[in-house]
C-alpha cells in the first residue's frame, strides 16, 4: 500500500523588480506591501488559483496586476518589449489606487476562500 503525501514547497519569486511594469511607487501601495510581506506559502497559494503563468511575467505584481485586469494586460508585454510605458505613466492616480483596492479586494477574498 502507498501512503503518498503531499507537500507545498515554497519557491522564492520576485515580487517587483527593476524591469516590472509596476514598480514601487505606482500607487498600488497596499497590494504591493501586502505581497512582499506575505510568506512564500500564501504567494503560492494565491498563484494556484489565479489564472494565468506568472513565468510569463517579470515579477508577481504584474502578474496579478494583468490576470486580474486583462484589458492591461497587452500594456504589460508592450512595456516588457520596450514598446510602452510603465504603469503609472499610462493610468492616472485614481486609477491606480482603484486598481489597487480592487486588487487586495480580491487577494482577500481568495485567502479568505483557501482557509474555509
Amino acid at each position: 500500500m502507498l501512503n503518498l503525501t503531499q507537500t507545498l514547497v515554497p519557491c522564492q519569486r520576485v515580487v517587483i523588480s527593476e524591469d516590472s511594469l509596476i514598480n514601487e511607487n505606482s500607487a498600488l501601495k497596499r497590494s504591493y506591501e501586502f505581497l512582499m510581506s506575505s510568506s512564500s506559502e500564501i504567494q503560492e497559494c494565491l498563484i494556484s488559483v489565479w489564472p494565468g503563468d506568472p513565468d510569463e511575467y517579470k515579477s508577481l505584481m504584474d502578474y496579478f496586476f494583468a490576470e486580474s485586469f486583462t484589458d492591461q494586460k497587452e500594456a504589460c508585454f508592450a512595456y516588457y518589449r520596450g514598446e510602452g510605458p510603465k504603469l503609472h505613466e499610462l493610468v492616472s492616480h485614481v486609477q491606480l489606487r482603484d486598481f489597487d483596492t480592487l486588487l487586495m479586494s480580491l487577494f482577500t477574498q481568495v485567502l479568505i476562500r483557501i482557509r474555509s
